[in-house]
């Protein structure tokens, strides 16, 4: 964004607001700012606790507080710190202008980007064959797993989303050796996943022009939003009455970066 002082690239969104990184291409780290785009105003945040790029931002809005926190993870550089600082996570918070060092990333888990706020907690999906999810409790600012059933899908082709409500696993599965892409929700009883949706076949074989091709999505309301690289046509997913649409012609989906933005006037500060 033009009135931002420096190169930033966006990271995560939380109500009207927008966080991103800002590298500093002297020392190979970066810092992170948070700007509303209908106000036109920014603040970069006090350096973290560590020099880190920063592998997993999360944000949250508490409209009634007026403020906001920002979560970071990983990213700490391997080579000069301690195993359990390169496992270290951090919280800032606009009502303190502060950050506060948390709970450890439980060992031998390996964070991906897909990062929800939900309940209260901050909810990611973990990587590797044990994969499963892992839930940051804002409050205690500790990590714990959620012993979840198996996470569905290909690990390399799932993405979590939370969804008026619900948690949901969206990815490529095989279906009678045929690959399609499928939607799952978390039970918040049983803890067990199930098939809420599927893109429909003919549908599948027009946006994927190859069985190992990535997709993006994000989700708003009771929507959720698809698209992939270099194609400028996404899809829109309708939870309410388990409907597709197709969104055509936009240049902007080329390159596509999806993060669930509310414009409104949330402060910065």
């Amino acid at each position: 964004m033009g009135f931002l002082p420096s190169v930033a690239y966006p990271v995560c969104a939380a109500g009207g607001l927008i966080c991103f990184l800002s590298p500093n291409f002297d020392t190979g780290y970066t810092s992170l700012i948070v700007c509303n785009p209908v106000t036109r105003k920014w603040k970069e945040l006090p350096a973290m606790n560590y020099n880190r790029v920063p592998f997993l931002v999360s944000m949250v809005v508490d409209k009634g507080r007026m403020s906001y926190k920002v979560l970071v993870a990983g990213g700490v550089d391997d080579s000069t710190s301690l195993h359990h600082h390169r496992r270290s996570t951090e919280m800032y918070d606009s009502a303190t202008g502060a950050w506060v060092e948390c709970g450890l990333l439980p060992q031998g888990e390996e964070i991906c980007r897909s990062i929800v706020e939900y309940r209260g907690y901050y909810v990611c999906l973990t990587r590797g064959p044990g994969s499963g999810l892992l839930a940051f409790n804002v409050e205690s600012k500790e990590w714990v797993k959620m012993r979840t059933g198996k996470i569905p899908g290909f690990s390399k082709f799932r993405h979590l989303v939370e969804c008026s409500g619900s948690i949901l696993v969206i990815g490529k599965a095989l279906r009678r050796y045929v690959l399609g892409l499928y939607i799952w929700c978390l039970d918040p009883g049983t803890l067990r996943w199930r098939e809420v949706g599927r893109m429909p076949r003919a549908m599948c074989d027009r946006f994927f022009t190859s069985p190992s091709e990535c997709f993006y999505c994000t989700a708003h309301g009771h929507l959720i939003f698809f698209c992939r690289y270099y194609y400028n046509h996404g899809l829109v997913y309708n939870t309410l009455d388990n409907s597709w649409h197709q969104v055509s012609g936009c240049p902007l989906l080329t390159h596509p970066l999806l993060l669930p933005f509310d414009p409104g006037l949330d402060p910065v500060d």
